[in-house]
């Protein structure tokens, strides 16, 4: 696939690609995306509805896009890309979860 002109950078860049995916607890993942094009992250969550929440974060603590997993797959919103991420996920009761490294 080629990529899209980087009017930026100049030559061609990929639009988005998968950085780190981790399991959620209902056989779904949840994915760290970035866009080196907009140099933006998100997380985008594949799987079925559940009772969870996903969000991706950058180190200096900024979270984006709170998405309840009660409504199936979905992104969240864009966070700083220059910045290192992760994407975390917690259960609707507040129990456990998972956070991947940062990115």
């Amino acid at each position: 696939m080629k990529g899209i002109a980087n009017p930026y950078q100049g030559g061609y860049v990929d639009a988005a690609y998968d950085v780190v995916t981790i399991p959620t607890e209902n056989g779904g993942s949840l994915t760290l995306r970035y866009s080196p094009l907009c140099a933006a992250n998100w997380a985008r969550y594949t799987g079925s509805q559940y009772q969870f929440d996903y969000w991706v974060e950058t180190k200096d603590q900024n979270a984006s896009g709170h998405q309840d997993a009660y409504f199936g797959s979905g992104y969240t919103t864009m966070v700083d890309g220059t910045l290192l991420a992760g994407v975390c996920w917690w259960d609707g009761a507040g129990q456990y979860g998972q956070c991947s490294t940062w990115n």
